[in-house]
């Protein structure tokens, strides 16, 4: 462990400090809202962000993962096994880490999504939320879809993907699970990069990492999570990331390149 973590020290720091980055910008600035209205120009690049950090996009990224990884190592025998026991570990990981945020962390912190204090704000969900609060999830959706096609004119300033995806996040806020899934992936995508490509590429491990950071800001961005949320996420999904690069799985599937 002590050898692996010396030969990955680059990716541990740069995992670490584009969390802090990442805490930085959403506390530091007003980034909450800023860019959701269809006069935005940035509205459909930040939607197009924040929906590769969520569930279809991780599945396509962990897809190409495997593929990359398969392609990049044609050999046989342990080699391949190792690389299936990395790539099964990464997505059992990945899956129960979420779980356990969604389906436990969530419920017990019940923060409500800034998105849906707009809606309280906007008379779109009734009683203060009150009843709106307590529903199923699937019936939450609901409420609010038919709620917003009453009221459509009210939201005609908005950039409707965004205002469907706020229709459609209808779990709780703390923590973000796109902030925990990309710096999970983000984290690990850097640790493959780092330990395959050349020794003069090896700051290209820092594109994975930026895209988590981006996937995290626009949750912020957009209006679907508050900055305590992602900094949250981004957190958990970095140390489980390290833990997963840690183990002697990672180190005997994931050789370093000369």
């Amino acid at each position: 462990m002590k050898k692996n973590f010396r030969n990955n020290r680059f990716i541990y720091t740069s995992a670490l400090l584009f969390v802090a980055l990442l805490a930085l910008l959403v506390f530091t600035f007003p980034l909450g809202f800023s860019s959701y209205r269809n006069t935005d120009s940035l509205a459909p690049f930040w939607y197009f962000v924040t929906e590769s950090g969520g569930f279809i996009g991780s599945i396509l990224i962990v897809a190409a993962l495997s593929a990359y990884l398969y392609f990049h190592f044609r050999t046989s025998g342990k080699r391949m096994r190792y690389l299936a026991e990395f790539i099964g570990f990464l997505i059992f990981i990945e899956l129960a880490t979420l779980a356990l945020s969604q389906l436990y962390t969530k419920e017990i912190v019940r923060e409500p999504r800034p998105s849906q204090l707009y809606f309280v704000e906007k008379g779109v969900i009734e009683n203060g939320g009150k009843e709106f609060f307590t529903m199923p999830m699937k019936e939450k959706e609901v409420y609010l879809r038919q709620r917003t096609e009453l009221r459509i004119s009210e939201f005609s300033d908005v950039y409707p993907p965004i205002l469907s995806s706020w229709s459609g996040d209808t779990t709780f806020s703390f923590p973000s699970g796109h902030a925990q899934s990309s710096f999970f992936l983000g984290t690990a995508m850097a640790f493959i990069v780092y330990n395959v490509v050349p020794r003069r590429k090896r700051y290209l491990a820092l594109i994975p990492l930026s895209w988590a950071l981006l996937v995290s800001l626009s949750r912020v961005v957009i209006g679907v999570h508050f900055p305590v949320d992602v900094t949250a996420g981004a957190i958990a999904g970095a140390a489980f990331a390290l833990m997963l690069i840690s183990s002697r799985i990672s180190a005997r599937a994931i050789r370093r390149t000369a």
